[in-house]
């Protein structure tokens, strides 16, 4: 039951990555200003301390800098094991420095998140 926990939020938690790494006006941060986004996002949802919030935002700048680096290699192949590799590494990083408490609120805001860009993706006009 606790795996099946660790690996449900980890999920999320890529889910939550991937939908910052690519949200339209993330294109052109910087790692840093992606991992104090990130970080100050989840502090009031997550209630983080200070210290959870370095630990987080340190989490998250390792992480965009590693897939930033990855992204700009030119082996395709490894690339995208190795940047799998690193969500791994975060998802692992991030179940350390929170709760269960941060880790239930953390997915339900996730899941809020995923919804919300549903709707939003359903109101936009398609362009064929």
């Amino acid at each position: 039951m606790k795996n099946l926990k660790i690996s449900l939020f980890g999920m999320l938690l890529i889910l939550l990555i991937v939908i910052n790494a690519y949200s339209q006006n993330d294109k052109k941060l910087t790692p840093d200003e992606r991992a104090k986004k990130v970080a100050a996002n989840l502090q009031p949802v997550l209630n983080l301390t200070d210290a959870q919030y370095n630990e987080v935002y340190s989490a998250h700048l390792n992480f965009f800098t590693k897939v930033k680096e990855l992204r700009s290699s030119n082996t395709e192949n490894d690339k995208k094991e190795q940047i799998k590799n690193s969500r791994k590494e975060l998802k692992t990083e991030m179940s350390k420095i929170l709760n269960e408490e941060q880790v239930t609120k953390l997915k339900a805001y996730i899941k809020e998140k995923k919804e919300n860009r549903k709707k939003t993706d359903r109101k936009k006009p398609r362009q064929d």
